[in-house]
């Protein structure tokens, strides 16, 4: 696990680029989070990376899922008007089948099965955030590892 504390947008950006880069296609990342701590933003940063636009990565509480075209594929899931038991079955195939980068907000509604990444951001004040990294398997902490903080 690797905390850190952003305390402008751009540091979140910083951090989140960084993170980008020890992502690969079929990696998993669950951000949690209250309404307006910069899950959003921190995927905008992660899109980037990947030659996606951050503009075109928006908060997308009304559309559950949205494909995005970079160097891979990038999957934004948004589950905050869903509960657990109306979560389709194509974002667990998404999960399963390894075929890009999914992100998904408001993880704590979904039970990820397999490897994966969460991100828990804290908003500390207007700017300021706390953020929390970890993984749930050996071979994921060992990329989290190379995870060098922000200046």
């Amino acid at each position: 696990m690797k905390k850190f504390v952003t305390k402008n947008l751009g540091q979140t950006l910083v951090l989140a680029r960084k993170f980008s880069r020890i992502l690969s296609k079929g990696d998993v990342v669950g951000f949690q989070g209250r309404l307006g701590a910069g899950k959003t933003t921190f995927i905008k940063g992660i899109a980037e990376s990947f030659a996606i636009k951050p503009d075109e990565v928006t908060s997308s509480s009304f559309v559950i899922l949205k494909e995005h075209r970079g160097r891979l594929p990038l999957y934004h899931v948004d589950l905050y008007r869903l509960n657990s038991r109306q979560i389709p079955d194509e974002v667990f195939e998404l999960i399963s089948d390894k075929k890009g980068l999914v992100l998904i907000e408001w993880a704590d509604k979904i039970e990820i099965k397999g490897a994966c990444f969460k991100i828990h951001i804290e908003l500390k004040s207007l700017t300021s955030r706390k953020i929390t990294i970890s993984a749930n398997t050996a071979g994921l902490m060992k990329k989290l590892s190379k995870l060098k903080p922000i200046p």
